[in-house]
C-alpha cells in the first residue's frame, strides 16, 4: 500500500479546527434536488421529519429549516454542532445530537428523509467499504417505509486532477487521495441495492460550486490555509510542508505568467458538462 493510500484509509483532519472554515468557504449544494426527492414521499414537506447525517457545521440544515417540518442533525463534532445551532437558533423545529454515524441514536422508522451530504468519504475506505454498509443500514433502520435518501457524493470523473475543480490541476495529489476516499457511484449503487433499497436516481447541478463563487475563483485562496480546509482534499499535504511548498511555488509561477486563467477556463468547460458533485436517491420500500 503506497503512503497516500495508508493516508486515504485513515482519518481526515479534525474538524473541531476546521468548523471556522467550512462556515467561510463551503455553501450547501443540492438543494433543489434534495427539495425534489423528499418530496417524491407523498407527503408534504411541512410534515416531514427529516434527518441530517453528518451535518456538520449546520448548513443544510439552515438551508432548510424553513422549508422541512422536523430536521434533526447528528455529527461527532462538538465544535461543528456549536456552529449548527448559532445558526438554528430560535427554531424549534431543529434539533441536534453528538453521536455517531455508525450507530444512529434513533428509533426504527422514525424518518421520512434522510440526507448523507458530502460525509460517507470521511468514513474509511476499506476495500469492503464496510462503515459504508453500516452506516447505510442505519440510516435503511431508521427510515420509514416509503421514506428516501438522498446522498451527495462525488463521482471518480469528478475527482479526476484534470476535472471540474480547477485547482486540481494544480494540487494533483489532491485529486488522487479524494479519489481513494470516494466510493465509486456503482460500487455505493451495490450496497444500496444489497440493503432492500429500490427506485435509484442519480443527479447533478452542473452551476453549483461547493465554494461561495468568490472563494472559488479566487485563485490565490489556496495560500491561506482557511480556505485549504474547506475542502478536505487538503488534507493530504499534512505533515508534508514541503510537498504543498513546491505546488504553492507553481500556483504563484501560473499567476505571475497568467496561465492559471486557463487552467479555470478548461476546467470550467468540465463542470459545466459533468458538474462538481452527484445526488443519489433511493427509497426504503
Amino acid at each position: 500500500m503506497s503512503s497516500l493510500e495508508k493516508l486515504a484509509h485513515s482519518s481526515y483532519e479534525s474538524y473541531s479546527e476546521t468548523a471556522k472554515a467550512y462556515d467561510v468557504t463551503r455553501v450547501p449544494v443540492g438543494l433543489a434536488i434534495l427539495i425534489e426527492r423528499f418530496s417524491t414521499s407523498g407527503l408534504a414537506l411541512a410534515h416531514q421529519q427529516v434527518l441530517d447525517v453528518g451535518c456538520g457545521a449546520g448548513n443544510y440544515l439552515d438551508a432548510l429549516k424553513g422549508t422541512i417540518g422536523l430536521l434533526a442533525g447528528i455529527d461527532g463534532s462538538q465544535e461543528m454542532l456549536l456552529r449548527a445551532s448559532q445558526k438554528c437558533a430560535g427554531h424549534s423545529n431543529v434539533v441536534l445530537e453528538r453521536g455517531s454515524i455508525l450507530e444512529l441514536p434513533f428509533q426504527d422508522r422514525l424518518f421520512d428523509g434522510v440526507m448523507i451530504n458530502q460525509v460517507l468519504h470521511h468514513l474509511s475506505a476499506s476495500s469492503d467499504l464496510q462503515q459504508y454498509r453500516q452506516c447505510l443500514a442505519e440510516v435503511f433502520r431508521v427510515l420509514k417505509s416509503g421514506g428516501v435518501l438522498c446522498i451527495n457524493t462525488c463521482s471518480q470523473e469528478q475527482l479526476k486532477p484534470e476535472g471540474p475543480f480547477w485547482y486540481f490541476q494544480v494540487f494533483p495529489e489532491a485529486a488522487r487521495y479524494s479519489a481513494l476516499k470516494y466510493a465509486p457511484i456503482g460500487d455505493l449503487l451495490g450496497i444500496l441495492r444489497s440493503l432492500g433499497f429500490t427506485d435509484p436516481v442519480v443527479q447533478t447541478q452542473p452551476d453549483e460550486f461547493f465554494f461561495a463563487k468568490e472563494q472559488y475563483y479566487d485563485v490565490e485562496g489556496p495560500f491561506r490555509k482557511e480556505w485549504r480546509d474547506g475542502d478536505s482534499a487538503f488534507a493530504v499535504y499534512r505533515d508534508q510542508d514541503d510537498a504543498l511548498a513546491t505546488r504553492l511555488g507553481e500556483l504563484k509561477r501560473k499567476i505571475l505568467d497568467h496561465s492559471i486563467s486557463e487552467i479555470v477556463a478548461k476546467s470550467e468547460q468540465i463542470r459545466k458538462v459533468i458538474g462538481q458533485y452527484v445526488v443519489i436517491s433511493v427509497r426504503r420500500p
